[in-house]
């Protein structure tokens, strides 16, 4: 799950160049600037996902960790 998020997150990088490449030469071009916008908002979803994973894995090593010291 890790990994793909991970990939994800390269392909939205790879795209966010590709929207600004298209803002340089179209920058009034409000589809260009709301797909930005959505670029963005897809980011930060992904990103949250990662972080409530990772937190995720850190409460069950800290569960089993207790576990083990009863």
């Amino acid at each position: 799950e890790k990994a793909i998020l991970l990939d994800e997150l390269n392909d939205l990088d790879i795209y966010q160049q590709k929207l600004m490449n298209d803002l340089n030469a179209n920058p009034q071009d409000e589809r260009v600037v709301n797909a930005l916008i959505r670029h963005y908002q897809l980011k930060l979803e992904i990103m949250d996902q990662i972080i409530n994973h990772l937190n995720q894995i850190k409460s069950q090593k800290f569960e089993n960790h207790e576990k083990e010291s009863i």
